[in-house]
């Protein structure tokens, strides 16, 4: 039987040269590599030949050349080798940033963060566009950076080679850095904002390396935290719509990735906690009444707030349409109106479809009854014995959490 010999530091793989035992020789000169599998991934290596794929797929299977093979690329053997040397690389910073405690990242976003400034351009933009003032601006922490942004001392969330990695779909992006607050003023991650999202075609906003916890949930953004007074909003996102929810209700904003904050439970339930939260607002998109999958995470936080024993009213301005606005986008007048719905309500205002489209009849049926409480109190919710009058949420004004107009 040929034995197979584990790829060591004193054996190193000859086709990938690599040490950490995922690669195997053979007592007859084989060599199975795992990081060059496949025939397209192998290139033309100097000595050794790709053959075929093991069975499982795992490795590439090679042997030594020949006398009269021929056809080596030297130059195409070489770049792939960075290619694969660039994703390891990669691989490895990830997980070097999801190991890293609270504390440390904490302790590194607010080194990068006292490295950097808001250019004049940015600091405009978002006193126009959010309508921020330069306090609010100075207090979430918002700093601009550069494509090859240099960041010095011993870093190691989100910076490699003394370089921030601001960079999505292989490119370096210049915008404005967003430092993502947990409801005990650590910072968990780093999120950039790209102003040039329509002109350049990379998306509007990308989190930096190692964006998970080390309990493998994504980090929540918690906005306010100073202001609990037993009511505590959600919204979608993890940059301004929460941020500006926050300053513009005067409580407590939850964000998070999309709207799935259900995906994160351990800190939704630890948040709600130590806000002595009793009531839980949730802010919801503009237009997402006809997104099944919208709807679908709405519902599932919606229940999973429930089983906690919190009860749930969801914010509503009429926004049927993407056209209606965010919470964030709103007018002051349309905020004043802003009326607040239990979720049996809410629910009801998801439209039926046709008879004839008996598919998605079936899903909507489906998706109200996982949806729906189990059951239902007659009338407006109460709490702490003060009625919701007129849908909107009189206990507010009563705690006096009025509302703060950015």
């Amino acid at each position: 039987m040929n034995k197979l010999l584990v790829t060591n530091r004193n054996r190193p793989c000859p086709i990938c040269e690599k040490t950490n035992g995922n690669c195997r020789i053979t007592e007859n000169d084989l060599i199975l590599c795992m990081t060059f599998a496949d025939k397209y991934s192998a290139g033309n290596h100097p000595d050794y030949r790709f053959t075929k794929p093991s069975k499982d797929g795992s490795w590439g299977i090679y042997a030594p050349r020949n006398e009269d093979d021929n056809g080596f690329d030297r130059d195409r053997w070489l770049r792939e080798k960075e290619r694969q040397a660039e994703k390891e690389a990669e691989r490895q910073r990830l997980i070097e940033a999801e190991a890293l405690s609270i504390a440390e990242r904490n302790r590194d976003i607010r080194s990068i963060i006292g490295q950097l400034t808001l250019k004049e351009e940015h600091r405009a933009l978002l006193k126009e566009e959010r309508g921020l003032t330069d306090q609010q601006i100075e207090a979430l922490g918002y700093r601009s950076v550069k494509k090859f942004q240099v960041i010095e001392g011993n870093i190691r969330f989100g910076v490699r080679s003394g370089r921030l990695l601001n960079k999505v779909q292989g490119e370096y992006v210049e915008g404005v850095l967003i430092p993502v607050p947990d409801h005990l003023g650590n910072y968990t991650a780093l999120r950039i904002y790209n102003p040039s999202h329509k002109e350049n075609g990379l998306p509007k906003y990308f989190p930096l390396v190692g964006s998970r916890l080390k309990t493998g949930e994504i980090p929540l953004a918690v906005y306010g935290a100073e202001k609990a007074k037993g009511v505590t909003g959600i919204s979608e996102g993890l940059e301004f719509k929460p941020a500006i929810a926050s300053l513009r209700e005067k409580m407590p904003v939850i964000g998070g990735n999309g709207v799935n904050h259900a995906s994160s439970p351990q800190q939704l339930k630890e948040i709600l906690e130590a806000l002595n939260t009793s009531l839980v607002v949730l802010y919801v998109d503009a237009g997402m009444l006809g997104n099944q999958t919208v709807l679908a995470a709405y519902g599932r936080t919606i229940k999973l707030v429930e089983s906690w024993g919190y009860q749930v009213v969801i914010a509503w301005w009429g926004q049927f349409t993407k056209a209606d606005g965010d919470i964030d986008e709103i007018s002051d007048d349309r905020l004043a109106q802003i009326q607040y719905l239990n979720p049996v309500q809410f629910w009801d205002l998801v439209p039926k479809p046709p008879e004839k489209v008996s598919k998605l009849k079936d899903f909507v049926k489906w998706l109200e009854n996982q949806l729906k409480p189990k059951t239902v109190t007659k009338g407006l919710p109460k709490v702490e014995g003060i009625e919701y009058q007129d849908g909107l949420i009189q206990s507010l004004l009563n705690q006096e959490i009025g509302r703060a107009h950015v």
